[in-house]
């Protein structure tokens, strides 16, 4: 269907209309036990809060109750509370952007076309942006299946169907973290939204340019840390739900459902760094000096502020 979509001549970045949508519902197919299960002790729950009068605090205290007595794993119903709002924030953030006007296409695949021949970029389209991409969804929310199958088999050898592992002060940590990851990523995507737009009204209005809007590209709040602090946070969260639904509750550091945070990773640090970076270093001059003085994507020490130019 996805190259389907690429011969008749849609831009690709329509067909990464859905790399928001996927994961969070891969994540909720391996819960769906757990989601029946909690869904029908709030039920009961609200119920019969309703036939009687009862206090928030009260209503909330019973609510917590039925779900720890309901049998769902907390482990699998946090990972899909964190993966759609990671799916609600970048589904937004691309609406905003016009990702899904039938004739938006990111920049960075206007370059990727410029560099390869009209047989490459078929083979391209096929292999990377039609399946890998499609298949690095469905890689990232493997730890939500380890977390289905601790549940269901429960430790190697058991002959009975096991209590979902009890969360603790690691758990919440890894919840804390991708808490954290999201809202850098929602404060570096709302910065370089603001700044773009700015940039444009003031070209478009014919004002003096100054500072970062002279230099074409922003260095100041999380990009002082990093040029790209959005990718960091963006891999960073699925390593957290790794942490949380795998590697916690399994006791094994590093294991093959990893494989998705992996990828991810090494996407951000390869194609999509150096495509972004050849792309700005060919619009604007500064940018050489910021590359060099300043973190690629795990955010470091700040460097130096750029000094103003005449141009």
């Amino acid at each position: 269907m996805w190259t389907a979509r690429g011969e008749l001549d849609l831009p690709l970045a329509w067909r990464d209309d859905a790399r928001s949508i996927l994961p969070p519902i891969y994540v909720a197919i391996f819960a769906r036990e757990d989601l029946a299960a909690a869904a029908a002790a709030l039920q009961r729950v609200l119920f019969a809060s309703g036939a009687g009068s009862s206090s928030m605090v009260e209503r909330l205290t019973a609510l917590a109750r039925a779900l720890a007595g309901s049998g769902a794993d907390t482990r699998l119903l946090l990972a899909v509370l964190l993966s759609g709002a990671w799916g609600c924030r970048l589904t937004f953030n691309f609406w905003r952007k016009g990702g899904y006007n039938l004739r938006y296409e990111d920049y960075r695949w206007l370059e990727v076309r410029k560099l390869m021949s009209p047989l490459l970029f078929e083979l391209f389209n096929l292999v990377f942006v039609a399946a890998a991409q499609h298949l690095l969804c469905l890689l990232i929310t493997l730890p939500a299946f380890v977390a289905y199958a601790v549940r269901r088999d429960g430790p190697q050898g058991a002959t009975a169907p096991q209590p979902p592992p009890p969360l603790g002060g690691a758990d919440w940590a890894a919840v804390a973290l991708f808490c954290a990851l999201l809202a850098g990523e929602a404060i570096a995507d709302e910065q370089q939204w603001t700044f773009q737009r700015r940039k444009r009204e003031l070209i478009q209005a014919k004002q003096p340019l100054w500072g970062d809007y002279r230099r074409g590209f922003r260095t100041t709040g999380l990009f002082r840390f990093s040029r790209h602090p959005n990718f960091f946070c963006e891999y960073g969260m699925w390593w957290a739900i790794y942490l949380l639904c795998a590697a916690l509750p399994c006791g094994c550091l590093l294991g093959w459902s990893a494989a998705g945070a992996a990828g991810l990773t090494l996407l951000f640090h390869g194609g999509s760094l150096w495509i972004t970076e050849r792309i700005s270093a060919c619009r604007y001059p500064d940018y050489v000096a910021y590359r060099d003085t300043t973190s690629a994507i795990v955010p470091g020490r700040p460097g130096p502020r750029l000094p103003d130019r005449d141009v």
